[in-house]
């Protein structure tokens, strides 16, 4: 949301999955984290638990030896659908701005796209609420 969009201020942390070397970016992580005095989770890989592993991405920049991608802005908006608390909410009206989504119809179609099974009752309460 923050590099993305620019939709809201810094946080403090930074979510990523990593596809390889996992132990090690962690490890550099933590050593980062001593030398420059920053929160020990300040990269951390919590998110490759709600971010299936075929999730559409798309290229955010690459340097020599570290290539960065993020989620689809649709798949981004499914997530925080689910996930669905207040900052999510936030986040949400930002995404839809983005991808210029009209009303709650075309809101649902992107939700079911990506979810496997109904939505709960919660999550179309959500979406039916950006458009109020």
């Amino acid at each position: 949301m923050v590099m993305a969009l620019n939709a809201r201020g810094g946080s403090a942390d930074i979510d990523a999955v990593f596809l390889r070397e996992a132990d090690a970016i962690r490890q550099a992580a933590r050593e980062v984290a001593e030398a420059h005095g920053l929160p020990a989770m300040w990269l951390n890989d919590h998110v490759r638990h709600f971010v299936a592993p075929d999730a559409p991405t798309v290229a955010f920049f690459e340097v020599p030896g570290l290539r960065v991608r993020m989620v689809r802005l649709d798949y981004l908006f499914y997530m925080k659908a689910w996930a669905g608390d207040p900052i999510d909410q936030r986040d949400l009206r930002a995404i839809a701005r983005a991808l210029d989504l009209k009303d709650e119809q075309h809101a649902y179609d992107i939700v079911r796209g990506f979810s496997r099974g109904e939505l709960s009752r919660e999550v179309q309460i959500l979406l039916e609420s950006l458009f109020e």
